[in-house]
């Protein structure tokens, strides 16, 4: 049976790549150890003044080197066994520089850098479930962008391939990546001209949320 609505499939079941792939529904969803985690609608206007601001950085940086960068939606699938995937994931950013897991579907194998943009409706599992996914699957470098407190931790696998946080880095400072030297980002330029979340302007009409 072809699967176009999210409805038609039990969030208690387990599912791998192979059903995520056939699905032909429009809701983002992403497979974290086989379970269904929908996503947000639609990232709020923060989110994506981080996202423009990061993917011009990484665009700069990156020009005419071996590695390519992705910003969501953009699916990376994690492979375990025989080339089988239960986690899939849609991260806010991505570098791969081996360009063998490209496919047409998207990533098929561990990015070497991940970035995700931290909200109220993602901010668990950013922290917790895709921590432990991309730390287990030996992501070299894991960036956690909070566009509320205006900071970024960097994490970086350990010689035991456990993640270490570097200094988290707030509006003055200049972010360095460890595995990509020469990659810097100026936090007064992330954060600088983030619109207020405090009101929202709604048909004409200005509101406190």
């Amino acid at each position: 049976m072809e699967i176009t609505a999210l409805s038609q499939l039990d969030l208690n079941q387990s599912y791998t790549h192979l059903e995520y792939l056939s699905w032909r529904f429009q809701e983002r969803v992403e497979l974290i150890m086989g379970k269904i985690f929908p996503m947000a609608a639609a990232p709020s206007t923060r989110h994506q003044q981080c996202s423009q601001a990061l993917s011009f950085a990484f665009s700069k940086f990156f020009h005419g080197r071996a590695c390519d960068i992705f910003h969501a939606p953009f699916d990376v699938f994690f492979l375990g066994k025989e080339g089988i995937a239960d986690t899939v994931l849609q991260p806010d950013l991505v570098v791969v520089c081996d360009r063998s897991k490209l496919k047409s579907k998207g990533c098929f194998g561990t990015p070497d850098l991940v970035v995700e943009i931290i909200s109220p409706f993602s901010v668990a599992r950013d922290l917790h479930e895709k921590f432990f996914i991309y730390e287990t699957f030996g992501v070299k470098e894991y960036w956690i962008v909070q566009p509320d407190s205006q900071t970024v931790t960097v994490h970086i696998l350990n010689e035991h391939g456990r993640y270490q946080a570097l200094k988290t880095k707030t509006f003055t400072d200049r972010l360095e990546s460890s595995i990509f030297p020469g990659l810097e980002i100026d936090l007064d330029d992330l954060f600088e001209n983030l619109v207020s979340e405090d009101e929202v302007e709604y048909a004409g009409v200005l509101r406190r949320i």
